[in-house]
C-alpha cells in the first residue's frame, strides 16, 4: 500500500506539471465548437481532448495514459 501511495503521488505531480506546460502553451487554442478551422471528418469527441483548462489537461492526460497501455 506504501508503494501504491507514493506512485501515485508521482503520478500526480508529473500529470500536474504536464498539464501546466500544456495550458500555457495551448491553452484557449481550441474552440469546443466545431467551425471552419476542423476538418469535417475530425470526430465531435476528440475535440474535448484539449488543454484550454487544468481539468481538460489533466483528462487528456490520463486518457493517453489508459490509451497507451491498452
Amino acid at each position: 500500500m506504501p508503494f501504491t501511495k507514493s506512485l501515485g503521488s508521482v503520478l500526480f505531480i508529473c500529470f500536474y506539471s504536464f498539464a501546466v506546460i500544456g495550458t500555457h502553451l495551448w491553452g484557449g487554442m481550441v474552440d469546443d465548437k466545431v467551425n471552419d478551422t476542423f476538418p469535417a471528418d475530425i470526430p465531435q469527441d476528440y475535440i474535448l481532448n484539449n488543454f484550454n483548462d487544468m481539468m481538460s489537461g489533466m483528462i487528456t492526460l490520463f486518457e493517453l495514459l489508459i490509451v497507451n497501455n491498452w
